[in-house]
């Protein structure tokens, strides 16, 4: 009996594991036959650009002596640990010893490589055949081997010989150990300490580049950079831009790209002076519970939320700040919800998620467009609920179904007439990195859906 049950396991787990294998060989099939084409759109990116040196967080810790007794001062190693510890996403504003950490960094960096949110969206914009605008600094290196001198920086001075803001990319994995702390989530820290994009160098001829391009979309982002600065260095920029938004908002589409906000002074001005002027916005699930804790709580808070909870807050979110539409982004779904101004959304939301992949799998930047992804082996989907709860009718969609398919949609009955569609999302467990994924993601989508 013994062995006739373990000749029934061994024939029903093999059944099982073909069926996980095929399900994830059809996912991928269906995201690579995507046919449709992104229309070739004016797309204006500002203001962010920098370089990214990556590192490993347990080598720096180890390169800057820091112990755990470090969790209780205040220094650069507490908030490297803190984060760490936490599995935490977060940018820094470093002043203190930040040369030195950079020097360190450059000779255990395991790459080096364009970075910044404007820069990152151009680029994937670019590779997708966007017609592309950006002003933000750029080093002719960078704009001869990746943008192969193809797009247009504005103005032509922003072009230069090196980009001299760095930013220091601390990579974490759950169950890395560092002095006997545990790292609880993979996630990053950025460290920077930016002169260029502090200033928002683009922001002075934004007006003018919108009145002679006459783009279809403007994307800003890289205002976290601007995380625990003091109120009167962002304040005037801040409403500097408000203004060209109110003059130009019924003349294009503008996006606003979200980052990983620690400040809640920073993020309340935003709110309240940039968000009523925006279409869309785009996010990940740290930057979804961080932003709508602070609507509606009035503090920055940071938790593991789980999908269907993460659904519903985005329902909540189109309500609530009125926007056309919301591009979410997590280790387990992509979710797109916009109005009829914009184009179909499943085109769109199959090829963010393989952008996603093909990015995570390279560990750099290059000029490839890579239209498909072709390797199934290691590749999962990691759904967390049974069934999802789809808002705000409280629809019930099972996981088989979401899996066998790759994209459900159903209409949200508000006054903008909303749609959503979410798909899982496949991911291989061991990327090369993880760093500009969802700036990648958030340009391809948009590219797609633009009228």
């Amino acid at each position: 009996m013994k062995i006739i049950f373990q000749i029934l396991l061994a024939f029903w787990l093999t059944w099982f594991w073909v069926n996980v294998e095929d399900s994830v060989t059809k996912s991928l099939r269906i995201l690579n036959s995507n046919s449709n084409k992104p229309l070739k759109k004016k797309i204006l990116f500002a203001f962010s650009s920098d370089e990214d040196i990556q590192v490993q967080a347990t080598t720096l810790l180890k390169e800057l002596q820091c112990s755990k007794e470090d969790r209780n001062m205040k220094n650069i190693c507490s908030s490297i640990l803190f984060h760490f510890e936490n599995g935490l996403g977060s940018e820094l504003h470093v002043t203190e010893g930040f040369e030195n950490i950079v020097q360190i960094s450059k000779k255990i960096s395991t790459s080096k490589d364009l970075g910044g949110n404007s820069a990152q969206m151009a680029l994937r914009a670019f590779k997708e055949g966007g017609d592309v605008y950006l002003s933000a600094i750029m080093s002719n290196h960078y704009y001869q081997n990746l943008f192969n001198e193809s797009i247009k920086i504005v103005p032509q001075s922003f072009l230069r010989e090196e980009i001299q803001d760095v930013h220091i990319v601390i990579n974490f994995d759950e169950g890395d150990v560092y002095d006997t702390i545990i790292c609880q989530h993979t996630n990053r820290l950025y460290l920077q300490n930016d002169q260029d994009n502090m200033r928002f160098p683009g922001l002075e001829n934004l007006e003018a580049n919108i009145n002679s391009i006459h783009p279809d979309l403007l994307v800003i982002g890289g205002f976290q950079l601007m995380n625990q600065k003091p109120k009167k260095e962002y304040e005037e920029i801040i409403l500097k831009l408000e203004k060209i938004l109110i003059a130009q908002k019924n003349n294009l589409k503008i996006h606003f790209e979200m980052g990983a906000f620690n400040d809640e002074n920073l993020l309340y001005y935003l709110i309240d002076h940039i968000f009523p002027h925006i279409h869309s916005t785009g996010m990940n699930e740290q930057e979804l519970q961080l932003l709508f804790n602070f609507l509606t709580k009035g503090q920055l808070e940071q938790k593991q939320i789980n999908t269907n909870e993460q659904l519903q807050l985005i329902v909540k979110l189109l309500q609530k700040q009125h926007l056309e539409r919301i591009h979410f982004h997590s280790q387990t779904i992509q979710l797109i919800c916009s109005n009829q101004d914009w184009r179909d959304i499943k085109p769109a939301l199959h090829r963010s998620i393989l952008v996603g992949l093909i990015q995570a799998m390279k560990s750099y930047n290059d000029n490839q467009i890579d239209q498909q992804f072709n390797n199934s082996t290691n590749l999962e989907i990691l759904l967390e609920e049974e069934d999802l709860i789809l808002h705000p009718n409280n629809q019930t969609l099972s996981q088989d179904y979401l899996i066998q398919n790759m994209n459900f949609c159903w209409n949200v009955n508000n006054q903008l007439k909303h749609q959503c569609c979410v798909a899982p999302v496949l991911i291989n467990p061991h990327p090369m990195r993880t760093c500009g994924l969802g700036d990648n993601i958030g340009s391809t989508s948009l590219l797609y859906q633009l009228q």
